[in-house]
């Protein structure tokens, strides 16, 4: 079934699981002081995330087409937050360790890209694809900077 909602209720589901990424990535902060200016890092590039999407709401209120919506699905992004809440109750319990914690941002961050999250951004609006582009490559590096975080603590444990 095709997306019926407006860009902008789309924007703003898109807008809330960015600062929900950036709420777990604080609560893991809270949890691992070791590592808590690195999870800070990530948190704060998250809600730079949510800031991008933000700029296209103007864009979206005045009933522009800042988004192709064919394909997508609320509930796959309703299921995702709630994913993300359940994770940071964990994290807050203290019931995760680094290597949960590591695991879940990469499989995160690298859903995003396979799954084409961000494709409700391919569209001719100029705005649109600086968003898409800047939430690709801000993803692409989170990838990056937590499998090295992998690497250091494979190499610590072997």
């Amino acid at each position: 079934m095709d997306y019926r909602g407006s860009d902008t209720d789309a924007l703003q589901m898109l807008i809330d699981h960015e600062n929900t990424i950036s709420e777990l990535y604080t609560a893991y902060a809270d949890r691992f002081a070791d590592r808590r200016q690195y999870w800070l890092n990530l948190a704060h590039e998250e809600t730079e995330h949510a800031d991008e999407l933000r700029k296209l709401l103007p864009l979206a209120d005045k009933g522009n087409r800042v988004l192709n919506t064919s394909g997508f699905k609320p509930a796959a992004v309703n299921t995702s937050v709630s994913y993300l809440r359940d994770q940071i109750r964990q994290a807050r319990g203290g019931l995760v360790t680094l290597r949960d914690a590591l695991s879940t941002a990469l499989d995160l961050e690298k859903a995003m890209i396979e799954r084409k999250f961000f494709d409700i951004l391919d569209t001719p609006a100029p705005e649109a694809q600086s968003v898409l582009i800047t939430l690709t490559d801000g993803t692409q590096k989170h990838i990056e900077t937590i499998e090295t975080e992998w690497q250091k603590l494979r190499t610590v444990q072997a």
